[in-house]
């Protein structure tokens, strides 16, 4: 009888074992999909979001050298739009052309759709739909590319 007490014991433990083991793998998987839903991996990153990407760890250092940037200038049929913040100018030079110049004529100029459609030679219509195109465009942007 005790070497059956024994064999069941061996038993016993192997199955415990087997469990312990299968959970363990079981929780690392389900963490490595957690963090996949909050992880990018770099090839999945916007060229424009890798440029913004730096090792500076010193915030007091970066603004001084954000401070000292030259502003962007975009320049839209006749006018000069300078645009200071760094950040926005890099993201409104990857916004087409046409679809940036409505974004900059509404937003910096406060232009009317009619205003811009005749400053531009397109209809009402072909405004709404680059300044809404464009606005995505810049949301996609900030968001790093997701979506």
């Amino acid at each position: 009888m005790t070497a059956q007490y024994e064999r069941y014991n061996e038993i016993t433990f192997e199955s415990y074992c087997k469990v312990s083991i299968d959970r363990a793998i079981l929780k690392g998987r389900m963490e490595k999909s957690n963090r996949a839903g909050w992880e990018l991996s770099l090839s999945d990153l916007t060229d424009a979001l890798l440029f913004t990407l730096c090792a500076n760890d010193n915030p007091v250092e970066e603004a001084v050298q954000r401070a000292m940037q030259r502003p962007t200038v975009f320049q839209v049929r006749d006018v000069r739009i300078i645009v200071h913040d760094p950040e926005l100018g890099q993201a409104l030079s990857f916004v087409p052309p046409q679809k940036r110049d409505v974004l900059l004529l509404s937003y910096f100029l406060n232009m009317s759709d009619p205003e811009i459609a005749r400053k531009l030679g397109v209809s009402k219509s072909a405004v709404q739909r680059r300044r809404v195109s464009a606005v995505e465009t810049l949301r996609r942007f900030y968001r790093g590319g997701a979506q």
